[in-house]
């Protein structure tokens, strides 16, 4: 789609410049980019991505998220328990992947925030931007606490879509059912289209189509402009007429026009809706779009100053412009991500300015789509999990995958190494097990190269370069044997290649980490220098072996079968938690890889590591026979489970008895309800294990309670505090006296 079709009337678009956790969006870093196939390198292929911002030092997690039958509950907790958003699928889900926060950050949900992934139906999405609406819109139409909002879009839209036009319609409908609960942008694409999905209030809403003819560099802005075609039926109808390749909500015109307070809906001089003047709020200048428009020498017609860095005034900024050439590839976008504007008037390396590659940033993700290609295979995924300027970026078939390396760790990994850029680099220095992951060697590597900016940063920054440069060549082979594969054989070596890629890029980078260490702690007279770093052709010494060992060998060049990495294997047990009995706890596993169950000291070995006391346990698997490396399964060891032994009742009041936990406990809690189903139940916390007694006061009087209880125990880890409970006792009953 051109862009002159979108509409007729020149408006801003992305509705943001407020608070967000009292962070102005100005700080913040989240930066979408949108590049049409007109101007890249590969004729019928576009990319679009986005960074996301949070706080320094901090991890995300990239895996696959599987199918679940109809019914599935999307569930978040984003404005607390009594308020969350709970929405059933209509159908039986897509596999998806995902990249996610630690499930301790966001009220232990392990699925908050599915910032980035693919289904396996080829529909991508990027989520999100952060934007914002006006006082009267807020009056007129505010958040819905229990409405959608950032924990749930991507993982609704990839787990429910088949195409992206489905999924805009579908978060369009639930924002009218349900409403949303934030004010946010997200791209939604397949292999034929890419839509743009903006909230701008409670219940209203509007999605157009990317444009084939113009670049988009979007940094939370409120003041970007592009052409719609929005206009309501007739004056006294409000019911919208929209332009070409433009959904939006039935309300967008109605609900500002009849608000109660009075109408503040504005319309331009031809009829169509103003959007932003209408819903949104204005913001002042912002230096990460002029870092974007530079990246893409674009500086033509902009009207903008900037004063130390920061830009003070920017007037009528485009959602669109014309980049300045039309061969942009996979590298250069992964390159924006680590833009800070060197030396230009925004140059974040010699001011303190928010810049687009920011070490607030966690993660970045990177959508090269090819039109035509079969939707599994369409597009691939550039997943780096950590801020751009320190980092590779590896590519993966999301449509395909059903597992991923271990090396990205999960959602439940020990979070004890994060921390903020001041305290962080005393941390990133020491070397630890958090050294197998991905997400933490490339946290240390951004913590030690921005902190190191003369001496580590342009050697560090050389190598990454040499290691993305050399995975995208590479992938460019297993790429040409992808498609040349049969659709039956294709997720073996999808899983395969993703496997491969992440092994090696980590072995690379966990190598480098360990030299930035020793280099700092050592001998710095000279800048720092990779030692697989060939400074005459800007290239590896040793180059990755990832297309070798992904690509099948033919007939004339047998190869012997390498081992198979266990690091693949599904590892499972009986159950997800076991009772603390004082001796050692070890569970049975069943491994798989591939489908086929391993044999236990045939083709596994099995130790245990903290499976005593209460806390979580680790059991390593590792490789034996036709089988190499390890991997890892923790499980929960709760405590002893308390019974209530005595309900004394009282006037308006009652009492617990019980006997006391000797070994593995903190305190009890003790919750009540006047329903067996115990809903809507209250709970008591009692601090003292030695305590065998509660008078529950303050009830109703001639009424009849049901009572439980539970063990828990406070386990200190890596300077962190956990809460392990035991499950509840049966229910018991007792009717107090008036």
């Amino acid at each position: 789609m051109k862009l002159s079709q979108i509409g007729k009337i020149a408006l801003p678009l992305a509705l943001a410049g407020t608070l967000v956790a009292g962070v102005p969006l100005e700080a913040l870093a989240c930066t979408q980019v949108w590049i049409p196939d007109a101007y890249t390198a590969d004729q019928g292929v576009w990319y679009f991505g986005r960074s996301e911002d949070y706080s320094s030092r901090y991890f995300k997690i990239f895996g696959v998220e599987q199918a679940h039958p109809k019914g599935f509950l999307y569930y978040s907790a984003e404005n607390g328990v009594d308020s969350s958003f709970k929405w059933n699928a209509e159908k039986p889900t897509y596999r998806y992947t995902f990249v996610r926060d630690n499930h301790k950050e966001w009220s232990n949900q392990p699925n908050a925030y599915s910032e980035a992934g693919i289904n396996e139906k080829g529909v991508s999405c990027s989520a999100t931007l952060t934007t914002a609406y006006n006082d009267q819109a807020k009056a007129a139409d505010p958040s819905v606490k229990s409405g959608i909002g950032e924990y749930d879009y991507a993982s609704v839209i990839l787990g429910q879509s088949a195409t992206a036009r489905e999924g805009v319609e579908l978060i369009g409908r639930i924002i009218d059912e349900k409403g949303s609960c934030g004010r946010d942008q997200l791209i939604i694409s397949d292999n034929k289209e890419s839509w743009l999905f903006c909230v701008l209030s409670g219940h209203q809403w509007v999605a157009y189509q990317l444009p084939e003819d113009g670049v988009s560099v979007n940094p939370n802005m409120s003041n970007l402009r592009v052409d719609l075609d929005i206009r309501p039926t007739s004056e006294n109808d409000p019911t919208p007429v929209v332009g070409k390749n433009i959904l939006c909500s039935k309300d967008i015109i109605k609900m500002p026009k009849e608000a109660s307070a009075g109408s503040f809906l504005v319309l331009n001089e031809n009829g169509t809706i103003n959007v932003p003047e209408t819903y949104g709020k204005a913001d002042s200048g912002n230096s990460r779009y002029i870092q974007g428009r530079h990246f893409f020498d674009a500086m033509n017609g902009l009207d903008y100053e900037a004063a130390d860095g920061a830009v003070t005034k920017l007037t009528k900024p485009t959602q669109f412009f014309k980049p300045g050439r039309s061969n942009y590839t996979v590298k250069d976008g992964l390159n924006f991500f680590a833009y800070r504007g060197e030396g230009t008037d925004v140059d974040s390396n010699v001011t303190s300015v928010t810049a687009i590659g920011s070490q607030r940033t966690t993660e970045t993700n990177f959508f090269e789509i090819r039109r035509g290609m079969d939707p599994e295979i369409a597009t691939i995924q550039w997943e780096g999990l950590a801020p751009g300027e320190f980092n590779v970026e590896i590519p993966t078939y999301s449509a395909l995958l059903t597992s991923v390396n271990h090396r990205y760790g999960d959602v439940y990994m020990d979070d004890a190494h994060e921390g903020q850029k001041d305290k962080g680099v005393d941390a990133a220095l020491q070397a630890g097990s958090w050294d197998q992951y991905l997400p933490y060697v490339m946290m240390d590597l951004n913590t030690l190269g921005d902190a190191n900016r003369a001496k580590v940063a342009p050697g560090l920054r050389a190598y990454l370069d040499a290691v993305q440069n050399d995975l995208i060549a590479q992938h460019k082979q297993v790429d040409a044997t992808m498609q040349k594969t049969p659709k039956a054989e294709r997720q073996a070596l999808a899983n395969k290649a993703a496997d491969v890629a992440a092994e090696q890029t980590w072995a690379k980078c966990e190598k480098v980490l360990q030299e930035v260490r020793a280099y700092l702690k050592g001998d710095q007279a000279k800048p720092f220098q990779a030692s697989d770093y060939n400074a005459a052709t800007k290239g590896l010494v040793t180059p990755l072996a990832y297309a070798s060992s992904v690509i099948p060998a033919t007939p004339d060049k047998p190869v012997t079968p390498a081992a198979t990495s266990i690091a693949k294997a599904k590892v499972s047990t009986a159950k997800s938690k076991y009772t603390y009995t004082g001796k050692a706890l070890k569970p049975k596993v069943t491994v798989k890889v591939a489908g086929k169950t391993l044999k236990a000291n045939t083709d596994y070995t099995m130790s245990y590591k903290a499976n005593k006391n209460v806390g979580k346990a680790t059991i390593t698997v590792t490789g034996k026979g036709s089988y190499t490396g390890k991997v890892t399964k923790t499980f929960k060891i709760v405590p002893k489970k308390t019974g209530v032994s005595k309900l004394v009742k009282g006037k308006k009041s009652f009492t617990v008895k019980w006997k006391k936990q000797k070994a593995q406990a903190t305190g009890y809690q003790i919750r009540f309800s006047t329903k067996k189903s115990m809903k809507s139940a209250k709970v008591k916390t009692v601090k003292s294990a030695k305590t065998t007694s509660l008078k529950v006061s303050k009830l109703k009087g001639n009424k009849k309670y049901y009572v439980q209880m539970r063990t828990y125990k406070k386990v200190k880890v890596g300077g962190k505090t956990t809460t392990y409970y035991s499950d509840w006792s049966k229910a018991k009953a007792v009717k107090t006296r008036k």
